[in-house]
């Protein structure tokens, strides 16, 4: 499932400190770990805490992702860690582990630093766990088909009431009916 296109969408890596523009980001780099941490003490283990930061399922690749938020959040679990623009090196996959759109490479390439010594604010958190739910509820949806977790996530992310119609996956008055429409044929693709 290798794509061959090139993303408009802008790449970001959160992890080790000290990168510069052009330096490469290759499999194989250890988190630090942290006295205390209940994140590290689960991946140690082999677990996720909380259904968060489990252990990659593709330890030979490199993953990056176009949400900022949650590349940024993987910097600060790195202890510090910096956040990069980056770009593919080698061919490039979907990854099937994260809720947000992130892409896995052989290696990707920093093409910008966009922050150093990364610390998420407690609003930066609750954004990003607000946003996380809502997306992993947005892909159980495009796997399973339920009307009732897409009216959910989409009610959370828009505000907007929503509505079963008799031919649609989920209604909303208040949303085009073109946007409806490629929420439902990305739900299908990836079912």
């Amino acid at each position: 499932m290798a794509d061959t296109t090139s993303s408009t969408s802008a790449l970001y890596h959160g992890g080790i400190p000290g990168l510069r523009i052009g330096d490469l980001i290759e499999p194989g780099h250890a988190r630090r770990t942290h006295q205390g941490c209940e994140y590290c003490k689960a991946r140690e283990a082999g677990q996720a805490h909380n259904g968060i930061d489990g252990p990659s399922g593709r330890p030979d690749r490199v993953y990056a992702t176009t949400h900022r938020l949650y590349a940024k959040h993987y910097a600060s679990l790195w202890g510090r860690g910096d956040l990069y623009r980056v770009e593919p090196v080698g061919e490039t996959e979907q990854s099937s582990e994260d809720s947000f759109e992130t892409m896995i490479a052989p290696a990707f390439r920093v093409v910008s630093v966009y922050e150093r010594a990364v610390a998420l604010t407690m609003s930066e958190r609750r954004r990003l766990y607000r946003e996380w739910g809502d997306a992993d509820e947005a892909m159980e949806w495009s796997t399973t088909g339920d009307t009732d977790t897409w009216a959910r996530a989409h009610t959370r992310a828009t505000g907007h009431d929503t509505q079963e119609g008799p031919d649609d996956p989920g209604s909303c008055a208040e949303c085009p009916a073109t946007a409806l429409a490629e929420l439902a044929r990305s739900g299908t693709e990836r079912g």
